[in-house]
């Protein structure tokens, strides 16, 4: 009997999926499938985990694979009721910088600076896109009020430098640090450490 309670107690403990792309895809699901209502927290976790889904997706864009968890989330999350508060927490031991207030960046110079200038524009679109129902005016004023400096950290011709001559590797380049992000931090928490690194 010493097998079956060992299976019974992991399947209780290790509610997520191995694999990342589905794991994140749960993540989503539960929390589209809470009762309260967003917040900003609440939007930049979502952001997160659509961007871990996306990241385990490297052949497709970014935004196409978010929608597709999106997608995904929404035909799973009817039958997470019962098991969302335990869910819950499994997310956050698996993915904890999607809630975390804390982020590193790259040690290079130039990726640090190339993912600054791409995450600011992606959080300051966020912001924007939750601005009419929720109140984010402060957070978005105050980011806006950085937008131009951290545009700046990579300029075009900066970025031909590094070898990003045409418009489609700097494309590539930015859906890249969208993946590559996750390991980092969640949007708010690298935009406040990318206000540390480069002060304006």
């Amino acid at each position: 009997m010493i097998l079956p309670v060992a299976i019974a107690l992991s399947i209780q403990t290790v509610p997520l999926a191995a694999d990342q792309h589905a794991a994140a895809t749960t993540c989503i699901a539960v929390l589209t499938s809470q009762d309260s209502p967003a917040d900003l927290d609440w939007f930049v976790s979502f952001n997160y985990l659509g961007l871990v889904a996306a990241s385990e997706k490297p052949d497709r864009s970014v935004e196409s694979e978010i929608a597709n968890a999106v997608n995904a989330a929404s035909t799973e999350k009817s039958v997470l009721t019962n098991r969302r508060g335990k869910l819950l927490k499994a997310c956050r031991a698996r993915f904890p910088l999607a809630w975390s207030s804390s982020a590193t960046l790259p040690q290079d110079d130039f990726e640090r600076r190339f993912l600054c200038s791409t995450i600011s524009g992606s959080y300051e679109g966020l912001l924007d896109a939750i601005a009419e129902k929720f109140d984010v005016s402060a957070e978005l004023t105050r980011v806006r009020s950085k937008s131009v400096h951290f545009r700046a950290l990579a300029t075009s011709a900066d970025s031909a430098k590094h070898g990003l001559r045409s418009q489609a590797k700097r494309y590539a380049a930015v859906q890249d640090v969208f993946r590559k992000s996750v390991v980092y931090g969640n949007a708010r928490a690298l935009h406040r450490a990318c206000e540390a690194a480069f002060p304006s």
